[in-house]
C-alpha cells in the first residue's frame, strides 16, 4: 500500500479582482495568501491541499499555517494513504486549535488517496448531486456597483452583501440603493458580528419594508453572545445563520441547544474535514439548515468543497465563490465553474428514471 513520502508546504499570494472588505477589516484587502501542501506518495502520485487564514475567525495567519502544516506534515511521512484514522490522530494531537491548517493537509491526503480522481472523491462523500448553484459576494467598498454589474452579467441570481460598517438605517439605505440595479435577485447578508441584537432586528425590518427579497442573514451579533443570537433568531422573519459562532462540533452543540438559530454556515477552513461531518449530524439532528461557505480559497480549495457538497447533498445554501473573486490564472482540473453553476468533470451520466439533486 502506498505511503506518504513527502509533504512540501508553499505559499501563493493572489490579488483580488476587487478590494475586499468586511465589518472586521480595518482596511480593504487586496490579496489573499493561499498556503499549499503538496503531498507525494512513494508511487509518485501527488495530491494538493490548500489553506487560507482568517485571523479573526480561527486565530490563524499565513505564518502559523506554514509552521503548523510543515510540523504536522513531517509527522505524516510514512503514513499509508488509506489510513484516514491515523491521519486524524496526528492532526488532533499536533493541530488541535488550527482548523485551517488541518483542512489543507486533509485535502492533500484525500486527493492522493481515495480521491486521486474526482469521481472516487465524489463517490466517497456520497455521490448525491451533479451540480451546485452558488451566490457571489459583494464586499463593503466603492466598487460594489461594478461587482454587481459583473455578477448580473455572469448570470447570478443570488448576491451576498457584506455589511456592518454603518448603523442599521444607513446600511439598509446602502443596500436598497445597490439592489436597485438588481431587480429579481435574491439578497443574502453577512454582518460578520457587526450589530447588536436590536440593531440587527431594525436592519432586517428596514430591508423587508423596502421590499427586498432577503433570503437569510449570517452572524448578525458577536460570536460569543449566544443570548443575543437567540433573540435575533426568535424575532426575525427571515432565517438567521450562525457563522463565526460555530468552529467545532462542541460549538455547534451549544448553538443548537441554546439558540433558535435557523442554520449553520459550515466552512472546511473553520472546522477541518473530520469535524465537518460531526457538525452536519448535529445540525440535521436539531432540524437546522446548512450552508457551505469559503474563506478566500482559490479554485483548488473550492474544487474540494464542491466535491464535498455535491457528494454529501445536505446543504440548503451554497456560498462557494471565492475563486471568482481572485485574479488567479490557475484553474483546477476538478472544477467546472460557469457563473453561478459549479460541477465536477468526469461524473457518470444520469440514468433515466433516477433523480439527482
Amino acid at each position: 500500500m502506498p505511503r506518504v513520502s513527502s509533504i512540501v508546504v508553499t505559499t501563493r499570494q493572489l490579488r483580488l479582482r476587487h478590494p475586499f472588505a468586511t465589518s472586521r477589516d480595518a482596511a480593504p484587502r487586496t490579496t489573499s495568501t493561499c498556503v499549499r501542501a503538496t503531498l507525494t506518495d512513494d508511487d509518485g502520485c501527488v495530491g494538493i491541499g490548500e489553506a487560507t487564514a482568517a485571523p479573526y475567525v480561527t486565530g490563524e495567519d499565513p505564518e502559523s499555517l506554514v509552521r503548523d502544516m510543515e510540523r504536522a506534515g513531517q509527522a505524516m511521512v510514512g503514513l499509508s494513504i488509506e489510513d484516514i484514522h491515523g491521519l486524524q490522530a496526528i492532526l488532533r494531537r499536533l493541530l488541535p486549535r488550527s482548523p485551517s491548517a488541518r483542512a489543507g493537509l486533509e485535502m492533500a491526503f484525500w486527493r492522493v488517496g481515495p480521491g486521486m480522481q474526482v469521481v472516487p472523491l465524489w463517490y466517497g462523500f456520497g455521490s448525491r448531486l451533479r451540480e451546485l448553484t452558488t451566490d457571489t459576494t459583494i464586499s463593503i467598498t466603492d466598487q460594489a456597483p461594478a461587482q454587481i454589474a459583473e455578477a448580473l452579467e455572469a448570470g447570478f441570481t443570488r448576491l451576498k452583501f457584506k455589511v456592518g460598517n454603518m448603523g442599521p438605517r444607513a446600511e439598509a439605505e446602502r443596500l436598497c440603493s445597490l439592489m436597485g440595479s438588481a431587480e429579481g435577485v435574491a439578497l443574502r447578508v453577512d454582518a460578520n458580528q457587526a450589530f447588536t441584537a436590536l440593531q440587527a432586528l431594525e436592519f432586517i425590518d428596514r430591508l423587508l419594508q423596502a421590499g427586498l427579497s432577503l433570503e437569510l442573514v449570517e452572524q448578525p451579533v458577536r460570536a460569543g453572545r449566544l443570548a443575543d443570537l437567540d433573540r435575533v433568531a426568535r424575532r426575525s422573519p427571515v432565517p438567521i445563520f450562525a457563522d463565526e459562532s460555530v468552529l467545532t462540533p462542541e460549538d455547534a452543540s451549544r448553538v443548537v441547544a441554546r439558540t433558535a438559530v435557523h442554520g449553520i454556515n459550515l466552512k472546511l477552513m473553520k472546522s477541518g474535514l473530520a469535524p465537518a461531518f460531526e457538525i452536519i449530524i448535529i445540525a440535521q439532528t436539531a432540524g437546522r439548515r446548512l450552508m457551505l461557505g469559503c474563506m478566500l480559497e482559490s479554485a483548488c480549495g473550492i474544487a474540494f468543497s464542491t466535491a464535498f457538497a455535491m457528494g454529501m447533498g445536505v446543504f440548503d445554501y451554497i456560498d462557494l465563490d471565492s475563486h471568482l473573486l481572485l485574479d488567479d490564472p490557475e484553474t483546477d482540473q476538478w472544477l467546472c465553474s460557469d457563473g453561478p453553476r459549479l460541477s465536477l468533470p468526469g461524473l457518470p451520466p444520469v440514468r433515466k428514471g433516477r433523480k439527482h439533486g
